[in-house]
This record gives C-alpha cells, structure tokens and sequence, in this order.
C-alpha cells in the first residue's frame, strides 16, 4: 500500500496571506483543530480552492493513500475550514462598513462573486460560495473542478464593463481587490470583477468567514459570537 505524508504548514501561495490573530497553526486551541480518519477527493479540493484562493491553507497534515485513492490521517484548521460557507446578503450599511475596515487594515473580507448563471445548477452546490471555480459539469452532484496545466483552480468570477447594461444590478465597490485584479483586459476591452450583487433584500456577497470573525470582533467586540459559536466547534 502506497501512502505519501504531506505536511501543510509552510507551503508557499498565490496569494501574499495575511495571517490572522489565532489563525497560525501554533496558536490554535485544541478544539480548533479537527481530525478525520479519511477525506475524499473532492473535500481536499475544497480546502486547497480555499487556499489558492486567500492563500490560508485549512489542511494542517494529511497522507494520501494513492491505491485507495483517499486522503487519511487529515489534520485541518477548523477557523479555515469553513472558507466562504454560502453566499451571503448583508445591508448597505454593512457592506460600506466592510470596505472601510479592509481599506484601514489591508485585510480582504469581501471576495469576487460567480454570476448567477455561471453556478452550478444543483441546489447544493448553487449556493455554496466555496465553488468560485470553474467544473467539469456543473449538473453534477458533486462538482469536480476544472485544472489549467500546472494543476490550479480556474476562477470563474463575474465580470463586468463599466457602463455596461448588466452594471444596474451591481453594488458600488471601492475597496481593496484581490492581488493581481487591475482590470482584465479581453479584446480590448476592460472588465472588472463584482463584488456585490443588488437585491430587494440587501446586498448579496462572498465573505471569507475568518476575515469575517476578525472583522466583527474588531467592530463589534460586545455583539460578536465566541469563536465556538461561530465556527461551530461543538
């Protein structure tokens, strides 16, 4: 039987992290850090999508079992595990206030969203704010992702072209953007990602929910549910 160790602790990313209080694996609590005896493919994919992603790897250690096909022994950060959770709606009010708070600290709360019909399209998976990448079949129970040839998620965010019709239904944005999103240029014309979406009830988004916590304690230390309660670590 085949097996390979992977230790996740200092891998280099993407993205250029920023390191959250009690997000580091060395200072986790116990409750933090979650087992489980084996994890499929497609769960590891979630954790690695949430790492290229933000740069913050949920996977503490793991051995793959290659004749099996399964990950086992697997170790993750259970603050990071939750990645984006499900889209989320949120006030104008919040949503204003969030900018702010990632224009003061650098830190990125509010990530670029999936155009609605770009999602995959079973119930499940539609709402799941994790999948930000493009599927091999999007009407799949269990999505599979699409890898570009050095083995990496394909972002398949929304984009849009200031001024055009589609720009009614988009929320005012003026915060930070994720690293490398300065315009995307295609035939000559400049798109920019969203990062809000209109809707009667609020603005709907994608929250990186660590960034979140972080956020809600910083604003509003009385009103901010424990870390248990948040992460649902019972």
């Amino acid at each position: 039987m085949k097996r390979i160790i992977v230790f996740l602790l200092a891998l280099s990313s993407v993205l250029t992290p920023v390191f959250f209080t009690g997000c580091a694996n060395g200072d986790l609590p116990p409750e933090a850090i979650k087992e489980y005896p084996e994890c499929s493919q497609a769960k590891m994919d979630v954790y690695r999508a949430i790492y290229q992603e933000t740069g913050l790897n949920p996977v503490i250690e793991s051995t793959y079992d290659a004749e099996a096909k399964i990950y086992t022994n697997v170790k993750v950060n259970a603050y990071l595990k939750v990645g984006f959770d499900h889209y989320y709606i949120m006030s104008q009010e919040e949503f204003q206030s969030i900018q702010k708070y990632q224009n003061e600290t650098g830190i990125q709360v509010i990530y670029p969203l999936v155009s609605v019909n770009d999602r995959p399209t079973k119930e499940k998976n539609k709402y799941d704010a994790n999948i930000y990448y493009q599927v091999e079949n999007p009407k799949a129970n269990t999505v599979r992702p699409k890898l570009d040839q050095n083995g990496n998620f394909i972002p398949n965010y929304w984009m849009y072209a200031v001024g055009s019709e589609t720009t009614y239904i988009i929320a005012d944005y003026n915060s930070l953007r994720i690293e490398g999103e300065s315009g995307v240029s295609v035939d000559g014309v400049n798109y920019y990602y969203v990062y809000g979406r209109l809707l009667p009830e609020g603005i709907e988004v994608r929250l990186f929910r660590y960034a979140y916590y972080e956020y809600l304690k910083a604003t509003d230390p009385e009103g901010c549910p424990s870390a248990e309660i948040f992460f649902k670590l019972y």
